[in-house]
């Protein structure tokens, strides 16, 4: 069973914003500090959606784009910060970081056919993310604005209900890309509890669609062992 122990969460759907939730965790892993500047919830021009928040030793990254989704776990492989790029839910791809300096951070992946970079650079509530060649060709840039979102207190309560229900050593749940509907997610961290019979800490990211009778249902799940 996942015992629910922290929460941050944020709809990603139109309304009027709201304030921060009140407690962010911060990042555990001393490796993962420099990254710090990433933290946030960004919107694009596009009404593009992409959220950052920390969770045990990792940095969880969400992007709603229209009505689909990506999913980043930002933690360490080997001592080394890793960006683990699953676009629509799908298998991750690893970017490790190759430099980083104050508000920015390069990642690259040069067997990987495009991207091969990924930069990230912040300017005070200006977060641009641009992909490209590792050679800088064929780029594509997003420039965020740093925003708050409306909280979804109706998701911390289906959290709970699928921690209670879900296998204690289950791996995560078959990916599906939304298409339509309003999206959200939750992150959290994980301790093992008496029934779990292989016990781990870590943390947690899962993807939700709301139904058209107002529920909320999972969409994708994963997660980061500490």
């Amino acid at each position: 069973m996942r015992a629910w122990l922290c929460l941050f969460f944020i709809l990603a759907a139109c309304g009027a914003p709201a304030p921060r939730a009140s407690t962010t965790p911060s990042l555990a892993d001393p490796a993962m500090r420099p990254l710090a500047f990433m933290v946030g919830a960004w919107r694009a021009d596009d009404g593009t959606i992409e959220i950052w928040t920390p969770a045990g030793d990792a940095l969880f990254g969400v992007t709603f784009t229209g009505g689909g989704f990506e999913c980043v776990v930002l933690s360490t492989v080997e001592g080394v910060p890793t960006y683990h790029a699953m676009p629509g839910g799908k298998r991750a791809v690893p970017f490790r970081l190759e430099s980083v300096i104050a508000g920015g951070a390069r990642f690259t992946n040069p067997s990987h056919d495009h991207p091969q970079l990924i930069r990230y650079a912040r300017t005070g509530d200006t977060l641009v993310a641009t992909v490209s060649m590792l050679d800088g060709t064929d780029p594509l840039s997003f420039r965020f604005t740093r925003v708050d979102l409306p909280a979804a207190p109706d998701l911390v309560e289906a959290d709970r209900r699928f921690a209670a229900d879900r296998d204690p050593i289950a791996s995560g749940l078959a990916p599906t890309a939304a298409t339509t509907g309003a999206l959200g997610f939750t992150v959290g961290t994980t301790r093992p509890t008496p029934a779990d019979t292989a016990p781990r800490r870590g943390a947690y990211v899962t993807i939700w669609r709301r139904q058209d009778d107002g529920t909320w249902s999972v969409l994708f799940d994963t997660g980061d062992d500490v």
